[in-house]
């Protein structure tokens, strides 16, 4: 009907009117809760996987932070105290969840990459080929994994953003206030279906 009436006025069939475009809200591409679930229990458990990859892909599953933030985290953002392991992803550290905060524990302490020698210590948590240099193309090592970033994210956000009230995830996560509020209103609309998505697979499982 709508493209029927713009026709007609170019025509000069009807008199001028302005036809309003209809505002949808955007969708969002989450990964299938199950599959999402595998990833991480893979991440978490195989030993044989990079530690690198591990660290970052469950930092995307569970934290919804992007790749290129995670390529430039440094070891002075990673403590321990008598409640685990933190991580200052923007203002005050966070505890991680297990087994992921052992994991970053562990590559805080001795981080991996071709720049690292046992002369050559590194700021950065994922150093790159050359000394100095945080690693490049992450979002490769993850793929080859399964994990693209924008699905894996999404999939981690939705759910903070339902359970966790706007300002603080704001302050939590190092994201914009109107980013904070776009997750939850897109929680709001967006949530009620990844629940049923996952409830459905999960009996199903």
């Amino acid at each position: 009907m709508t493209s029927l009436l713009r026709w007609a006025a170019k025509q000069r069939l009807t008199a001028n009117i302005t036809v309003p475009r209809i505002s949808r809200p955007p969708t969002y591409r989450c990964l299938d809760e199950t599959e999402r679930r595998v990833m991480i229990d893979q991440l978490a458990n195989d030993a044989e996987l990079d530690l690198r990859d591990r660290v970052a892909g469950l930092l995307v599953l569970l934290y919804g932070r992007p790749v290129t933030r995670i390529s430039r985290l440094q070891v002075v953002q990673v403590t321990t105290n008598e409640h685990g392991t933190l991580l200052a992803l923007a203002g005050a550290p966070v505890v991680i969840v297990e087994p992921l905060g052992s994991l970053l524990a562990d590559l805080a302490a001795k981080p991996r990459g071709r720049a690292v020698t046992a002369t050559s210590a590194s700021k950065w948590l994922f150093p790159g080929k050359v000394v100095g240099q945080h690693i490049e193309r992450l979002c490769n090592r993850l793929r080859r994994l399964g994990i693209t970033s924008v699905a894996a994210r999404t999939s981690a956000l939705l759910p903070l953003a339902q359970d966790v009230p706007a300002p603080i995830l704001a302050e939590t996560l190092g994201m914009s206030e109107e980013q904070a509020a776009h997750w939850a209103k897109a929680a709001g609309a967006d949530y009620a279906r990844y629940v049923a998505n996952r409830t459905r697979n999960l009996a199903t499982s």
